[in-house]
């Protein structure tokens, strides 16, 4: 079965109580960062081969809780929580669109959108909050792997760290915005 690439991971309500999404934020507009950070944030650092696996089978036990996170027993046999991977992409996403959204694609080319009783955010301003919400997407993803660690070589998913997922540190620089990603990877 070939993987849907195009699926969404994330929907509206996966926002609600976590970033500040506007009520009249543009589903399409935020729908666009979203698949992108699905593409080129997350794809790479867990590789195609648990990302295939997850879009084809969303309805799988496991797969809901890599996506949804919950409790579970860590190698220590403590318990511990993770928050799953559509947190990691909630904030991937806010991130990205939250740089990028206050501009507009006309025919007269890119704009800002400005009223008269508004102001535009400055640039450095806009960074520190798109940095920050790329920091809590690093702190969820260490998360989300501390889970995958004990739970590798489970069901669907053991044959991703058997064959394609390696530990080794790969950079990947997109789009030039200076990001870089690795595969998934356990620091012993």
């Amino acid at each position: 079965m070939p993987t849907q690439l195009e699926t969404l991971l994330l929907d509206k309500s996966d926002f609600e109580c976590i970033t500040q999404v506007a009520k009249h934020c543009s589903w399409d507009k935020l729908c666009v960062y979203i698949r992108e950070q699905q593409n080129l944030y997350i794809l790479p650092k867990i590789g195609y081969c648990l990302y295939s696996i997850i879009l084809n089978n969303l309805t799988d036990d496991l797969i809901i809780k890599l996506l949804n996170g919950g409790e579970y027993t860590d190698v220590n046999g403590d318990k511990a929580y993770f928050f799953g991977l559509k947190r990691v992409l909630v904030h991937a996403s806010y991130a990205a669109y939250f740089f990028r959204h206050g501009f507009t694609d006309t025919p007269f080319g890119v704009v800002q959108k400005l009223n008269q009783d508004s102001l535009p955010v400055p640039i450095n301003e806009l960074r520190s909050v798109k940095n920050e919400h790329y920091n809590n997407a690093e702190m969820y993803y260490k998360m989300f792997v501390d889970y995958l660690e004990t739970i590798k070589e489970e069901g669907l998913i053991a044959e991703c760290f058997n064959r394609c997922c390696n530990t080794k540190t790969e950079q990947v620089n997109t789009q030039r915005r200076q990001y870089s990603f690795s595969n998934i990877s356990k620091d012993d």
